[in-house]
């Protein structure tokens, strides 16, 4: 066994299980002060850090960093003895614009895995879904970066998506609040 990179570390390398097992934890308590996820932590330590999935020879992960640019998600530890093809970061970067249906593939797994996390540690309205449910966000949903202050909606538009903030923080205000922030008065 061993660890092969902890959650919060900066992401530098995809890797594809050859030989033995690993598994997939999420540390909540540490997702909730990383500010990665609004979370009350469990008050028993079996609740803390929740086991995502176990990986066999043919699985891959660390691909979900590497595509949306964040640092690790999740630690991810040997279970056994275990080999590993390790891509780096570059290289993954490059093998996905070579093979545009390998970038649409890793891209629709990265939504689902992501939504399926979000469901095992129990998320609020994700995790009352079902798995076909989630698959089926994943399909639908887009994964979007946007540069720090962009607008992500604005007040009096109509709503026409629902977003899920993955990394990074947003500032939500109203009208009122920006304009008393811009002439200096409070609201």
């Amino acid at each position: 066994g061993g660890t092969v990179f902890k959650q919060g570390a900066a992401a530098d390398a995809f890797y594809i299980v050859l030989h033995g097992q690993v598994e997939v934890v999420v540390d909540v308590a540490q997702m909730a002060a990383d500010k990665k996820a609004v979370v009350a932590p469990g008050s028993k330590e079996e609740e803390r850090v929740v086991r995502i999935e176990t990986m066999r020879p043919g699985a891959y992960f660390g691909e979900m960093a590497l595509v949306i640019d964040d640092v690790r998600s999740a630690s991810v530890n040997a279970l056994e003895r275990s080999l590993f093809l390790r891509i780096s970061r570059a290289d993954f970067t490059s093998l996905l614009a070579l093979a545009p249906s390998l970038d649409e593939s890793v891209r629709l797994h990265c939504k689902e895995r992501l939504l399926k996390r979000f469901q095992r540690i129990r998320l609020p309205i994700f995790s009352e879904l079902t798995d076909a449910k989630v698959g089926e966000a994943a399909r639908v949903a887009e994964l979007l970066q946007l540069p720090p202050g962009a607008t992500i909606c604005a007040q009096g538009e109509e709503g026409k998506a629902f977003h899920v903030i993955v990394s990074g923080q947003v500032v939500v205000s109203t009208a009122a609040a920006a304009a008393a922030a811009e002439d200096g008065t409070s609201s």
